[in-house]
């Protein structure tokens, strides 16, 4: 080959599923360094923008790793050698033909042309979802540099990255916005090409609205919904218990209208599992939805009788229910027979009553009744509201010469029916086993003082509700 001239080292390595990893070697199995004028291509080819005298090499081995089966593959041993331009004299010259030199080009600068892909346009089709990988290789002289840009569009910052010495372009978790034109620039002093490759976004189906379970009483409306998109839209099929819908036995209650099912007045017999299959050439989803015709008094499955809660933090009172029709959840406080509305109440949909800021005068018993027309069932619970848990004595900054003693006291106030617990730490970590610390009640005492004692320490006291902690910094100086 003439110095300055581009060249392809084909590989065409086997097919496999999944791909194989492609590499390039020498004959020592050492890897090919690569850079932005030699690189590997997507389809395992080795590609030069233009060759150099250092290219010149006896062995430039391809090898295709699968790693499912732990098998290697090698190609054929490819050797390479490079003419310097400033060392062909006139009579290698003489000997040598036009077809020897790869074409009649002088080695010197040459504007840019694309050796990857071929044409000023092309297309390619990717599924939403996957990773889109766009790649230009372009020979030249001096070694071109790739740009890439879309039309009217800026690149998804958070999803693309550019390999391979810019050569590749990479984006992942591709959405449908990712479609368009995008184009590749190959630029040298001597001039510029590009590429415009368009962009496909096809999607195997996705849920926008899956069916969901549903429970209903006797005489009641419900529907199901199937709602999927793709590209192509997807068809979709409904199921009952395994069998197309159209074919199942009929039910006047039930119509089927597009992606959704209605039924209207429902009967007992009405129960059963029903499929959605959504699909297009590219795959599709399956979901299934019990219909539950059920006639059933409320019933309140909380077993938990009494929460304690730390004045002015949020109190959830819990009443998780059951029942078809759907009960109706009320709450009311002691014995007043108003039930609870607003006024510094959250109702939530699972029966759950939340006091967003607890006082003492929260305090007291709550009930949840749950109704619906075959009956009601309550549940009744306490509510106590303790004060929170205090430090009112706080440890000191300390500074302590060496072999003295120090103590460090910790005074805590706590709601007298909660047991508080106070724990010591030194730099945020335990104190270490040491019989020159002596701990007690509310105070810390360390003796024979020595250097390494010096740092942050914390006395932290915990109830089962709440916690509080305060530091102190200790000094340990030299004797004066």
């Amino acid at each position: 080959m003439q110095q300055g001239m581009p060249l392809v080292l084909p590989c065409k390595p086997p097919r496999g599923l999944p791909p194989p990893v492609v590499f390039w070697m020498d004959n020592f199995f050492q890897r090919l360094p690569q850079n932005g004028r030699i690189s590997q291509g997507l389809n395992g080819d080795l590609y030069f923008s233009n060759v150099q005298p250092e290219d010149s090499r006896d062995f430039y081995i391809c090898y295709a790793r699968f790693n499912l089966t732990q098998t290697i593959h090698q190609k054929q041993p490819i050797s390479l050698k490079v003419l310097a331009t400033d060392s062909m004299n006139e009579t290698i010259a003489a000997n040598l033909t036009d077809t020897d030199f790869y074409g009649d080009s002088p080695a010197d600068q040459r504007s840019p042309s694309l050796l990857v892909p071929s044409g000023q346009t092309s297309n390619i089709t990717v599924l939403r979802g996957e990773v889109l990988l766009l790649e230009c290789i372009a020979e030249g002289l001096p070694t071109p540099e790739i740009r890439w840009n879309k039309e009217g569009a800026e690149l998804p910052s958070d999803r693309v990255f550019y390999e391979n010495f810019n050569k590749t372009l990479k984006i992942v978790d591709v959405s449908e916005a990712d479609a368009g034109k995008y184009r590749c620039a190959a630029h040298n002093i001597r001039g510029s090409v590009h590429h415009i490759i368009t962009v496909i976004v096809k999607a195997a189906p996705y849920w926008i609205t899956g069916p969901k379970n549903l429970v209903l009483s006797p005489g009641e409306d419900g529907t199901l919904i199937c709602r999927a998109n793709g590209n192509p839209p997807p068809s979709i099929t409904w199921l009952i218990n395994g069998v197309a819908i159209n074919l199942a036995p009929h039910d006047p209650s039930r119509r089927v209208e597009g992606d959704t099912v209605m039924f209207t007045k429902v009967q007992e017999r009405a129960s059963a599992v029903y499929q959605c299959n959504v699909s297009n050439i590219y795959g599709y989803q399956l979901a299934n939805a019990f219909v539950n015709v059920l006639a059933e008094k409320p019933r309140i499955l909380s077993s938990k009788k009494v929460y304690q809660v730390i004045a002015n933090k949020a109190a959830f009172l819990d009443c998780p229910f059951f029942g078809s029709p759907v009960p109706h959840i009320e709450w009311f406080k002691a014995t007043q027979a108003s039930v609870l509305y607003g006024n510094g109440y959250i109702f939530h949909d699972n029966g759950t009553l939340e006091v967003p800021v607890a006082q003492k005068d929260s305090t007291g018993t709550y009930t949840c009744v749950a109704r619906n027309k075959l009956g009601t069932d309550q549940k009744t619970v306490e509510l106590e509201v303790k004060d929170p848990t205090m430090i009112i004595s706080q440890p000191e900054y300390k500074v302590v010469q060496r072999y003295g003693s120090v103590s460090f006291e910790c005074k805590v106030k706590h709601d007298p029916t909660l047991a508080a617990e106070v724990l010591w730490l030194k730099d945020n970590s335990d104190l270490s086993i040491d019989e020159r610390f002596i701990v007690e009640k509310e105070r810390l005492t360390i003796k024979n003082i020595t250097d390494k004692d010096k740092g942050t320490y914390t006395c932290v006291a915990n109830t089962t509700l709440d916690s509080a902690s305060a530091s102190a910094v200790l000094t340990v100086v030299g004797k004066t």
